[in-house]
């Protein structure tokens, strides 16, 4: 079958586009929220900078095959050069490509894309699930792709015995969270752990309470920057709408001390943010959050997978939460001259790392 590809800038994209989009999200190799339209046309449109454009991989009767974000590494001169890298941002929290399920040659059709897209040199992936499908189906399809680097990010898998995910949380952790929420309900007995309507005014209680968080002097929270809020606005709003979020909030009399905004696609779940009131560090508000939230996904029906998406080296999660999900950094040399000599390069290194 012919196979065209496009580049795409976000303002290009039409409403069929996004209909043709959306369809090939539900039909992946793996899940991926964040190359899905309700992410990335804010994301793009909010975030994005020079030379970011969405890679299209299409059939003849113009059916998306595969799509994800690129851009340049770096620029020269006032052009690219080094290589090209699957966008990554901020808030992004995988980085595997939308690949068609059901077309076994199309993870090849994409990967020989990216490998003769200009720049000529390699290709970078990273937040990629290292036991996933697509990745699978790349290393497959082409020789050269490297796996550089390897973490396990805290998450939460439904066990197929149906043994409960507070069950396997550390004894001594689950008591101390047990003792903090306890002494939180005695001295405040207005505290409660509430399920806001996704389509409400949360997403403005949520900005707040992350600049009260550590976010907030770090300038990481979301309202730091009026181009991240304008995303997070219309992100949300997009997932809202089509029946994919899900917020958490611990109260004390009304009032959100600790939040959890999580986004679902298909069999698996995603922490997207998480921040807690720092007033109130004293009663760890955010880990009592996570360990009602892990109850709340075991109740939701379908949902087989939690990803925290939180750092791979953050212990505090690692500690509460019983499971984990491997990520890694890939990178797939281009094809010509320069691509050889990368690939002879990030060869190396991939052995030097494992």
């Amino acid at each position: 079958m012919r196979l065209v590809s496009r580049r795409l800038h976000v303002d290009a994209v039409t409403a069929l586009d996004e209909v043709r989009w959306r369809a090939r999200g539900g039909r992946s190799l793996d899940v991926n929220p964040f190359f899905e339209p309700d992410f990335l046309v804010p994301a793009m449109r909010h975030l994005g900078g020079r030379g970011l454009r969405l890679l299209v991989v299409e059939n003849a009767v113009g059916e998306w095959i595969a799509c994800a974000p690129v851009r340049p590494l770096g620029w020269r001169a006032g052009r690219p050069f080094l290589g090209l890298s699957v966008w990554e941002n901020a808030y992004g929290g995988v980085g595997i490509p939308l690949i068609d399920a059901r077309m076994p040659s199309a993870a090849a059709a994409f990967v020989r894309r990216l490998r003769i897209e200009p720049p000529h040199s390699a290709v970078v992936l990273v937040e990629v699930p290292a036991d996933g499908a697509g990745l699978a189906a790349m290393e497959h399809a082409a020789d050269g792709v490297v796996r550089l680097r390897t973490g396990h990010r805290p998450a939460l898998r439904r066990s197929p015995d149906g043994e409960s995910a507070l069950a396997r949380v550390p004894a001594r952790r689950r008591r101390e969270l047990g003792r903090l929420h306890r002494r939180l309900q005695q001295r405040h007995p207005g505290a409660a752990v509430v399920e806001p309507d996704p389509a409400s005014g949360w997403v403005e209680d949520f900005l707040r309470l992350e600049l009260r968080s550590w976010k907030g002097p770090a300038r990481t929270a979301v309202a730091s920057r009026s181009a991240d809020t304008r995303f997070f606005r219309e992100a949300m709003r997009r997932h809202a709408a089509h029946g994919r979020l899900h917020v958490a909030a611990l109260v004390v009399d009304g009032r959100p001390i600790a939040m959890s905004c999580n986004i679902r696609a298909g069999k698996s779940m995603f922490g997207f943010r998480r921040a807690y009131d720092q007033a109130w560090s004293r009663y760890s508000p955010g880990h009592i959050l996570d360990v009602a939230v892990m109850g709340m996904v075991e109740a939701i029906g379908g949902v087989e997978v939690f990803d925290t998406m939180a750092d791979p080296v953050d212990s505090s999660l690692r500690h509460v939460w019983p499971d984990s999900v491997p990520i890694c950094t890939v990178a797939i040399p281009s094809i010509g001259p320069i691509g050889s000599l990368a690939g002879l390069l990030i060869s190396a290194q991939g052995r030097r790392l494992r």
